[in-house]
């Protein structure tokens, strides 16, 4: 793991929520968030991308900063952050933001973003009000669950005990002819299952 962490670390990949915070794009997107927030519109149409400069930028622009409340946030946390460079192509960078304005209001930013630190250009930003923090919405429990949950959370537990111990028994088995192709076939299967909750309710 802790390898895994060091070459992640070492290609440039926040690896925390403090790590994230200080990276050029996420103060770049709270900046801009501010500015929208505040009604800075001027500012908003310079970082935007030329893809982006519909004809009423600013009724939309208006209309997606109702989406957060005027007050200062509680909480502003970075869920998600990503990169991609192609050759010949700017970079481009997803970032993903919860703000979260007491218990009353949360909101989620998605925001996608052109070029090189000093010379970003907004290319997509997508604004989503939630009823709970994505923490609470994503939490684990069985709260509301039915019959079938339960008993699909213990067909899961036993389906995972039996193909520990099948591992073991190969491992540990003499002789066994293509060894490692059983080990892939345990580990990884030819199927997989899962329950559909909207649909049970």
């Amino acid at each position: 793991m802790s390898l895994v962490a060091l070459f992640l670390g070492g290609c440039g990949i926040p690896l925390s929520q403090k790590a994230i915070e200080e990276k050029p794009e996420a103060i770049f997107v709270k900046q801009a968030v501010e500015r929208l927030v505040s009604k800075d519109f001027s500012y908003i149409e310079t970082v935007l991308d030329p893809e982006l400069q519909i004809a009423d930028v600013r009724g939309a622009l208006a209309k997606t900063a109702e989406y957060f409340l005027r007050e200062k946030p509680t909480s502003i946390k970075f869920l998600g952050w990503s990169f991609e460079k192609v050759m010949g192509q700017a970079r481009r960078t997803n970032l993903t933001v919860e703000y979260g304005y007491g218990n009353s209001q949360w909101v989620l930013v998605t925001a996608q973003l052109r070029g090189e630190p000093g010379e970003f250009r907004i290319w997509g930003f997508h604004v989503q009000k939630l009823p709970k923090s994505l923490s609470e919405l994503n939490a684990f429990t069985f709260s509301g669950k039915g019959w079938i949950h339960c008993f699909f959370i213990f067909a899961m537990a036993l389906a995972f005990g039996i193909r520990v111990y099948a591992l073991m028994l190969c491992v540990r088995t003499a002789g066994l002819r293509r060894k490692w192709l059983w080990v892939l076939f345990i580990l990884f299967g030819v199927c997989a299952f899962s329950l559909n909750s909207d649909l049970l309710t």
